[in-house]
């Protein structure tokens, strides 16, 4: 498969071009935002324009999820397609579908800047500033697609004519947000660290928290595990995110641990 990865910061119009980058290339389908989208059409996916919050966005454009990633294969070897253009915000994000999606490594890379002038680039920021995104498919496939309550078509110039796209409010683009640190985790699990653990390696991706760790003897595997329900709980209480804590056990510590000076 020919992979085409169309790549710029949020807000310089990258879905705005994605139809005129589509024909330019002569990729068959494009992926933008967790969907595949063929002749103006959502084929397969979801969007991440409808996620509650900006990091569930962020998964579901980068098909953290099992269900998504498996849903969008299936849909590219069934119709065997041999071309697709990607978007993305860097050229790390689009190498990243490709690798979860399990596609050629290969890309050709096109920068946003060869489809965009300053005075479009200007304009792209502008509208993103009001929380406006582009969503590069025909305002009659909305009701299948986006379920956020603001939409509205777009009419943009296209090769001699015009052609039709949507231009939504995300649901996740409200103005009250409170962005979460990993390193917020990471000192929450060091708070609750008991004496009979001891941690040596804490890693936060998304909603998932990897835990490297040892416990010494007198800490059985039931501690273990009570342990991680009630990290998992007291995340949710503290930050109101449900997380997921994956823990590598790497041994069983001979020596007790000394008594934390109260």
């Amino acid at each position: 498969m020919k992979i085409y990865g169309l790549h710029g910061k949020s807000g310089t119009g990258k879905s705005h071009k994605a139809t005129e980058v589509l024909s330019f290339c002569g990729a068959e389908a494009m992926i933008d935002d967790g969907i595949v989208i063929v002749d103006g059409k959502r084929v397969a996916g979801r969007s991440a324009k409808n996620e509650n919050g900006l990091i569930t966005a962020i998964k579901r454009a980068t098909f953290f999820s099992d269900s998504h990633r498996e849903e969008v294969q299936i849909y590219l070897r069934s119709q065997q397609i041999a071309s697709l253009l990607i978007l993305g915000t860097s050229k790390r994000m689009i190498s990243q579908i490709t690798a979860r999606l399990e596609l050629e490594e290969t890309i050709e890379w096109i920068p946003i800047e060869e489809f965009q002038s300053p005075v479009e680039l200007k304009k792209a920021r502008d509208q993103r500033n009001k929380n406006y995104h582009v969503i590069p498919i025909a305002p009659v496939d909305v009701a299948r697609t986006f379920i956020g309550s603001w939409f509205r078509k777009l009419i943009i110039p296209f090769r001699k004519g015009n052609t039709e796209v949507l231009m939504v409010r995300p649901v996740y683009a409200g103005k009250n947000r409170i962005i979460i640190s990993p390193q917020c985790v990471k000192d929450i699990l060091l708070i609750m660290q008991p004496e009979g653990i001891s941690l040596q390696a804490v890693k936060v991706e998304f909603e998932m928290v990897h835990v490297k760790l040892s416990t010494y003897q007198s800490f059985s595997a039931h501690d273990l595990f009570q342990w991680q329900e009630r990290v998992v709980r007291n995340l949710r209480n503290q930050l109101g995110m449900q997380y997921t804590l994956n823990i590598q056990w790497n041994a069983v510590l001979q020596t007790e641990k000394k008594s934390r000076e109260k």
